[in-house]
């Protein structure tokens, strides 16, 4: 039963992403250490569209997706402003503008695939594409809100065992 619904959700994905030359692939895609998952992505010759929403919620990044197609999102720190519109083909992250060329995006009804060498230029962040694995890696995401939560944790557990202090239990 899961097999089918796995095929009729590739089906129905895979219809536009056809008609602009891309072909649908399951892929890991991994942050580093941080966070990891099995993602529906799109191959486009050598280059892995990847899912945009789903990489920000693995990221803990708050993205809203407009009526016009448009993700919104921000980065910290600094409140930079980050927005993707496949409509118009244009990314921005601050001042950082790059062009979507053709076929490095695709847009679905709850979903933005953009090609992965176009997000790792708006993050800052290299993102590895293996084929022979099926696997898209963000190996530093230093620059995503949960790189920055995990590193504050490791610094106050730390900081905890060398104090010898003990976690309370509860707090009144």
């Amino acid at each position: 039963m899961r097999a089918y619904a796995l095929l009729a959700i590739l089906a129905c994905s895979a219809a536009p992403a056809a008609a602009q030359g891309a072909d649908p692939v399951l892929l890991e895609l991994r942050l580093g250490t941080a966070a990891s998952r099995t993602v529906e992505a799109f191959r486009a010759g050598e280059e892995a569209l990847l899912p945009v929403m789903q990489l920000f919620e693995m990221g803990e990044m708050l993205a809203t997706r407009d009526s016009s197609g448009r993700v919104h999102a921000t980065l910290q720190p600094g409140n930079v402003p980050l927005v993707i519109d496949p409509v118009a083909g244009r990314a921005t992250a601050g001042r950082r503008e790059l062009s979507i060329p053709p076929g490095h995006a695709l847009s679905g009804p709850v979903e933005i695939w953009l090609g992965a060498s176009l997000l790792a230029g708006l993050l800052g962040a290299p993102i590895e594409i293996s084929w022979a694995d099926l696997a898209a890696v963000m190996v530093d995401p230093g620059v995503l809100p949960i790189a920055q939560r995990l590193s504050r944790e490791s610094a106050r557990a730390r900081f905890r065992a060398a104090e010898g202090a003990t976690v309370a239990d509860r707090t009144v």
